[in-house]
Parts: structure tokens; sequence; C-alpha cells
């Protein structure tokens, strides 16, 4: 009986500090914080999935802004994404796809999903941002 007790509130401290381990360097990410998002997509891509969190860039907390863009059209496509955020005035924005297969250029199939993740020196969730979206 001794050793049941002992061996659970060994397995219990074990959970505990990884718990804390976890939580201290896992970045944070605030799920169910509304943020108010403004889309112009181009009729060729659909939006599938946006997500916000804060993480550790060089040292410093950073916001990191996630996105899914699904190709809807009926040919290849690359995608110019921008983001703004309109608390802060910040601007980011990059290629969907980024890079292409070795000497193809860099398009994305038709049906296809691509993420892209921007990561901008920002501290907290913004209130608002702007994603923009055209076809190269």
């Amino acid at each position: 009986m001794r050793k049941k007790k002992c061996f659970m509130l060994v397995f219990c401290a074990t959970v505990f500090l990884y718990m804390v381990i976890f939580t201290a360097y896992g970045g944070t990410k605030n799920e169910g914080t509304a943020i108010s998002i403004n889309f112009d997509v181009t009729p060729k891509a659909q939006v599938t999935k946006v997500s916000c969190y804060i993480k550790e860039l060089n040292k410093k907390p950073s916001l990191h802004v996630n996105l899914a863009v699904k190709n809807v059209s009926e040919k290849a496509q690359r995608f110019n994404v921008k983001l703004h955020l309109k608390d802060s005035g910040q601007n980011v924005g990059g290629y969907l796809p980024r890079k292409g297969k070795k000497g193809k250029p860099p398009l994305m199939e038709p049906g296809k999903i691509g993420n892209v993740t921007f990561a901008m020196f920002y501290e907290k969730l913004p209130k608002s941002i702007s994603i923009k979206i055209t076809s190269k």
C-alpha cells in the first residue's frame, strides 16, 4: 500500500512539473480572444484558417499570424498575402507558396491548401487585422 502512495505522489509531481515547464516555454495561445478581421480576398482563393498567437522570436514576445489559403480556381496560382495591424500600423506580406519545386515556378495547384505564418514584433494580440490576398 505504501508503494502505491509513493508511486502516485511521484507520478503527480512529475505531471505537475511537465505542465509548468510546458506552460512556461510552450508559447502563449490565447484561444477564444475576439479579433476583428477584415478580408479582401481574390475570388481565386479561400481563407480556410486564421490563427493568431504570441510566441518568442529572438528572445522577445512577438505576434504570429498563421493563414491557410485554398486555391479554388481552375488553374495553378501564386498568391500575394498582405497583413495590416490597425492597432500599430505594422504591415507584413509575402507570397504563397513561397518556393516552388526545383526548376518549376512556385504555383499552388487547384484545390490545394497552402499555409503561411507571419511573425511581427508586436507583444499583444491586436484588436483588428486586415488581410488582403491577390493572385499573382
